[in-house]
């Protein structure tokens, strides 16, 4: 019996090892860090994100990322998933803000929609970002 249950322990760390791994390679080959623009450039850009697909994201949004020294990190996201996001350089209340990392969402929680519509696939994306993206990396940064 005892047996059967390290077998099985085995197996399970195992499937959860290659998860981890599988996903890190997924995420990392998707969220092209080399290709992040300066912190002006994705601010100019995320002002007009029906044309560029980026939006600056609420403060509550960036939760997950903010590394709480010195001021709040600023995340933008990209409708294909792609999330880039810029830290202060120092403390300074005027200070310098530059890329930091990035990271991919498999379901971006951002669209461009209006309306009514906007409410609908707003209310799909944030059920299927918390299962795709938010709970795997709870489990596997534990």
């Amino acid at each position: 019996m005892i047996d059967r249950v390290v077998t099985i322990w085995k197996k399970t760390k195992g499937l959860y090892v290659s998860l981890k791994q599988k996903d890190a390679q997924i995420r990392k080959q998707k969220n092209q860090d080399h290709l992040a623009p300066n912190f002006f450039k994705i601010y100019e850009m995320s002002q007009n994100p029906e044309k560029t697909g980026w939006f600056l994201m609420a403060p509550w949004q960036n939760v997950f990322h903010d590394d709480s020294e010195n001021l709040p990190e600023i995340k933008f996201t990209h409708l294909d998933g792609r999330e880039y996001i810029y830290g202060p350089l120092d403390n300074r209340f005027n200070s310098e803000y530059v890329f930091k990392y990035g990271s991919y969402n498999h379901c971006s929680s951002v669209t461009n929609a209006k309306g009514w519509k906007r409410f609908l696939i707003l209310a799909y994306k944030y059920v299927a970002h918390t299962i795709l993206d938010i709970l795997p990396a709870i489990i596997f940064r534990s």
